[in-house]
């Protein structure tokens, strides 16, 4: 079976999806029309019919807040216990907390949102007798914070009710985490404030480690990609382990199932981000040899990696940020690297500066739609961050494990000045005249803007000839020569 069929079946289902995601119902027919368009019939139909089915499949997910019964429960006394299932964040003044219901007879039910004090502490795998009143999560401004919670299937919580702990359990994925609070307690004990928090961030994909003032200013600087578990992340460690392996002479099938099995490790470890998953999927896809037996671009593994996603998930493309920035930013990279680096040249300053633009270009839309500004010094940040970050992640994790064996502050030192370096350049560039601008745009606005670049390329496109886009995730471009 030609790999196209399923590419064209992957396309039809996030169409479906994105048709469902903006609540346009009305934009059934154009897709429909475009399903069927010279297409044989029988391949017509069963696109129509994947096409369909996509969009119900995200309104039923959509609807699953009604169907709750704790949701049916708001204002009412909640009284029982609960499982801790999700590591939890160590940063802020509250400990927020992901637990599930567990009826008499200690069976689960519906997951929630705990809210208590930052002490006594808790940890994944505890379970909790809890005293309280359901209530409903409340969005503030322009952030639906209801529907970034039902993306994780949760609809209720709890804000600071009656709690204590009155057992545990064991499992694997406890274990994880366990370990990772073993990690986290290594990072604080050998690095001051704020560094530890940002390693912390960097390492083990922690949120509310990194203080509210810095979030915001790595926000106006376009570095928050950098200081949270990413693509750019996997890539790097990946592409690392893979070298190492290959140098201590294992074979390159077991190289790759090894570094695989370490991708969706440290992906566990770190929290399922949306970006994460993507990157792990694609380099799966390839490191597999799938990509080179079947044939699929790029764009297909993307492509791919996204239906995968959504339809685990099919919330995610309209409620969770990360998954749009990343998908967006690697069709920039994807589509626009080769054709700019075509028309501006190359060289490793020029090509890192034309992917910071172009993932500029595609990605401001979007953030000015959640956060109503736009960074205007994103690619210098980008520029001068990125150089020193692949030496920062690797010697940063190196720290971590070394330091439970040989526990001396001395080796953490240039792990200190990298992170410091970071701050004073963000913090610096912050301050510049105009280094963010307040923007404001509409939904149709983004829309109309989005047809002007794809239009744009298509029309730079027929100027442009350039061979197949490289891999672009930093490590893959290696493997897929040395996989051959």
């Amino acid at each position: 079976m030609r790999s196209s069929f399923f590419i064209y079946l992957a396309f039809v289902f996030v169409v479906g999806i994105f048709v469902a995601a903006t609540g346009q119902i009305l934009f059934l027919l154009p897709a429909l029309v475009f399903v069927f368009w010279r297409r044989p019939f029988f391949l017509g139909v069963l696109g129509g019919l994947v096409l369909v089915l996509a969009f119900f499949y995200h309104q039923e997910a959509d609807a699953k807040i009604f169907a709750s019964n704790l949701y049916n429960q708001v204002g009412q006394v909640a009284l029982g216990r609960a499982l801790i299932t999700e590591d939890i964040d160590p940063g802020g003044n509250y400990q927020s907390i992901i637990a599930v219901y567990l009826d008499e007879k200690g069976r689960r039910g519906e997951k929630f949102l705990l809210k208590l004090p930052a002490h006594p502490s808790y940890h994944a795998g505890e379970v909790i007798s809890f005293s309280g009143i359901w209530e409903r999560p409340e969005n503030w401004s322009e952030f639906r914070y209801d529907r970034y919670l039902a993306r994780q299937d949760i609809y209720v919580l709890l804000n600071f009710p009656e709690a204590e702990k009155v057992g545990e359990l064991k499992g694997f994925l406890f274990s994880i985490w366990h370990f990772k609070r073993k990690l986290y307690r290594q990072i604080i004990s050998f690095l001051p404030e704020p560094e530890a928090g940002l390693a912390a961030a960097l390492a083990l994909g922690y949120k509310r480690t990194i203080s509210a003032a810095d979030k915001t200013v790595f926000s106006e600087t376009g570095l928050s990609h950098l200081v949270a578990i990413s693509g750019a992340h996997l890539s790097l460690l990946a592409g690392l382990f893979f070298l190492l392996l290959k140098n201590l002479k294992f074979s390159r099938r077991f190289a790759s199932f090894l570094v695989i099995i370490f991708l969706w490790f440290y992906v566990i470890l770190t929290g399922l981000s949306a970006s994460a998953l993507r990157s792990a999927l694609m380099s799966s896809l390839i490191l597999s040899g799938i990509g080179k037996r079947w044939q699929f671009s790029n764009g297909s593994l993307l492509l791919l990696s996204a239906a995968s996603m959504l339809l685990a998930n099919p919330l995610l493309l309209r409620d969770d940020l990360g998954f749009q920035l990343s998908y967006l930013a690697m069709l920039a990279l994807i589509y626009g690297q080769t054709l700019a680096e075509t028309k501006l040249g190359k060289g490793p300053v020029r090509s890192l500066l034309i992917l910071t633009i172009l993932a500029q270009i595609v990605t401001w839309p979007v953030l000015a739609l959640n956060f109503g500004r736009v960074s205007l010094v994103a690619p210098v940040a980008n520029l001068l961050v990125t150089s020193f970050f692949v030496w920062l992640l690797p010697l940063l994790l190196s720290n971590i494990f070394i330091s439970f064996f040989l526990p001396i502050p001395f080796l953490w030192v240039g792990t200190y000045l990298l992170l410091h370096y970071v701050f004073l350049l963000s913090h610096f560039l912050v301050n510049l005249p105009l280094s963010s601008v307040a923007l404001n745009i509409s939904p149709l606005g983004a829309g109309a803007y989005y047809l002007f670049i794809f239009g744009f390329y298509l029309r730079l496109k027929k100027k442009v000839s350039f061979k197949k886009s490289p891999q672009l995730e930093d490590f893959l471009d290696q493997f897929k020569n040395n996989l051959k």
